[in-house]
């Protein structure tokens, strides 16, 4: 099964290999913990929807507030199916209510030990390369991002993140009145939504089943 992929305005064919990635904000933003598994429910959701597996998608997420929670992110090639996926995202707690939204750690981190790093262990021979995905297919980063993020080296590592290959969508999903002005300046698509409530609402906006029909030509005298 192949699906059609919708982000930053741009219909990707996602009937081959790309990589994507989850960044999820669980600082004191969120609000509550209710609120946090709703975004769970929602990035489950969006993964259900791909065709997960060492020859198709792989999938990463990084999971932070203040800092990066290191041993519960996790990279592009370390689970091959969605039911391990599901249970490491089910996993994730709401981490703190008073911790702020250090979304300029979340960037460093899926660049320098998320990209990079699952780039060269993938794909050895490429190491110390400008990271590009798994297989050269297209790529897609998708930020669940509550509130405002913290400012300080955020243009910084947005600049940064403008180093992935062209063919990187980033897309964030924005839960909340947060100043996102950053990433709009950018030319980054966002969707802004007023609460966690309505992430399930928007699921079409991002992904959507759209496959070529194959039509299986028979033989004379065959049904």
């Amino acid at each position: 099964m192949c699906f059609a992929f919708f982000l930053a305005g741009v219909l990707i064919d996602s009937c081959v290999n790309r990589d994507v990635l989850f960044i999820m904000d669980s600082a004191q933003d969120v609000g509550n913990s209710r609120s946090f598994d709703l975004a769970k429910d929602f990035v489950i959701d969006v993964a259900r929807r791909l065709e997960i597996g060492q020859n198709n998608f792989h999938v990463a997420a990084v999971y932070y507030a203040q800092n990066v929670e290191n041993q519960r992110s996790f990279q592009l090639d370390r689970f091959y199916s969605i039911n391990d996926i599901e249970n490491q995202i089910r996993s994730y707690n709401w981490l703190n209510q008073n911790q702020a939204n250090n979304m300029p750690t979340a960037l460093t981190y899926a660049r320098t030990s998320i990209f990079q790093a699952s780039s060269n262990r993938i794909r050895p021979e490429r190491a110390g390369d400008r990271y590009q995905s798994t297989d050269g297919a297209d790529n897609a980063v998708i930020i669940v991002n509550f509130g405002t993020p913290t400012q300080a080296g955020l243009y910084t590592e947005l600049e940064r993140l403008d180093q992935l290959p062209d063919d990187t969508r980033v897309f964030i999903v924005n839960v909340g009145n947060g100043d996102v002005s950053a990433f709009r300046n950018r030319g980054y698509r966002v969707i802004s939504i007023q609460n966690a409530n309505q992430l399930n609402s928007i699921i079409g906006q991002i992904i959507s089943v759209r496959c070529p029909v194959v039509v299986r030509k028979l033989k004379p005298g065959t049904t």
